[in-house]
């Protein structure tokens, strides 16, 4: 057999270890340099379109942009990019999209154990229906949405939508499902448009109506208007910051019966300095406490009472019991023994046993260093069965305001 050195090399007859020879080699190493090369910059150009992609579907910018040259120079300035076309966008992206950030909401969904459903409808100007359904962990995912079309929408339709919702979910998963009254909200602003159309009229301001400036500055520059509607602004602004800070993704149903305690304080200070009637005050009083009972259920209390700072201090004890019965209602669906959740309940509340420890309630109430209730029990996850269900609890969203933001 011949030594590798004897070789012929076939491209130029001599034998293998020619100049030719290493040239090859080199043009070859070369070439794979160069398609390693290309393989990074394709690479990065794909995560490229696919990041500005998601951001054009997400925040729903108008697929025209691609054809405008502004758009267009402006990527060329940034960066030597050509946008896709409008069709190449349509056709072959948004399925890809799509499917991708649809595989990861239901990888991030499947794996948890605790979820909350909100469901919200919308008609636009033709009267066409949809209803979007969110899942929240606590963060808020939108998984699906339905266009009712010629459905009745009676409780029977809805229903039926949110059980395939939490089938598809898996429904031992699911704690709270919460849905908006629209229909009864837009019954209730029709009764008060229709008694008080006197109000709309002094209010309305046409654009047909010629007034002289003399009149307008009598009309605007009237002490006794202005203070009264500040004293109304001030009067409402306090329910306002409510809604605003209820609204938010953040888990805070442990702060609903604290704050509609709070807000009650404020409402019964402002009414004593508001432009109302005595009788007009006694009716928002009242009203106020029926809404108030109406909107802190068994579930508020329970958070309230696992709200490690305050443990529930402003409950009565009817109020405490029924915050009790919930917390074992919701241990017998996890499958937990319940004599031991409620003896570690009595030692949370009490700060003996496990939680006589002083280094747990460390950031509990200190200014500066508070410690978010959920936050807290997630670090006693695996040292009692308290834990998992107070986790559950206080993941539950407040409101379907995540669910009106997707409109």
């Amino acid at each position: 057999m011949r030594p590798k050195s004897e070789y012929w090399h076939v491209r130029c007859g001599n034998v293998a270890g020619c100049k030719m020879d290493a040239a090859m080699k080199k043009n070859i190493q070369s070439d794979a340099e160069r398609m390693r090369t290309w393989k990074k910059i394709y690479a990065r150009k794909k995560c490229s379109i696919s990041l500005w992609l998601k951001a054009v579907f997400v925040s729903g910018s108008p697929l025209s942009m691609v054809e405008h040259p502004l758009w267009n120079e402006f990527f060329k300035k940034l960066r030597p990019y050509k946008l896709p076309s409008r069709f190449r966008i349509v056709m072959t992206y948004l399925d890809v999209q799509y499917t991708e950030m649809r595989e990861k909401i239901n990888k991030a969904l499947q794996g948890t154990k605790n979820l909350h459903l909100q469901c919200d409808g919308w008609s636009n100007i033709r009267n066409e229906s949809i209803i979007n359904f969110v899942i929240s962990k606590p963060e808020p995912f939108f998984v699906h949405f339905k266009m009712t079309k010629s459905e009745r929408h009676n409780a029977d339709y809805p229903a039926k939508l949110i059980e395939s919702v939490i089938e598809n979910y898996g429904p031992d998963k699911f704690l709270v499902v919460i849905a908006d009254n629209a229909a009864n909200m837009k019954a209730a602003l029709t009764l008060s448009l229709q008694s008080n159309k006197v109000v709309l009229q002094t209010l309305a301001v046409s654009e047909k109506a010629e007034l002289e400036p003399s009149m307008k500055r009598r009309l605007l520059d009237d002490g006794v208007f202005c203070v009264r509607i500040e004293k109304m602004i001030h009067l409402l602004e306090p329910i306002v910051d409510l809604i605003n800070a209820i609204g938010s993704n953040e888990p805070q149903i442990h702060r609903i019966v604290r704050k509609l305690d709070g807000l009650e304080k404020i409402m019964a200070q402002n009414l004593m300095l508001s432009p109302l009637q005595k009788a007009e005050e006694k009716k928002i009083t009242t009203k106020f406490k029926e809404r108030k009972d109406f909107g802190i259920g068994p579930i508020h209390l329970a958070a309230f009472l696992l709200d490690p700072k305050m443990q529930g201090s402003l409950l009565d004890s009817a109020q405490l019991l029924d915050a009790m019965c919930f917390i074992c209602k919701c241990t017998q669906n996890m499958a937990f023994d319940v004599m031991k959740v409620r003896e570690s309940l009595a030692d949370y509340r009490n700060k003996q046993g496990l939680f006589s420890r002083k280094f747990i309630w460390e950031g509990v109430g200190e200014k500066g260093k508070i410690i978010r209730s959920l936050l807290w029990w997630r670090g006693l996850r695996g040292t009692c069965d308290l834990a998992d269900v107070a986790i559950r609890i206080l993941r539950a969203p407040v409101t379907s305001a995540a669910t009106e933001r997707t409109f």
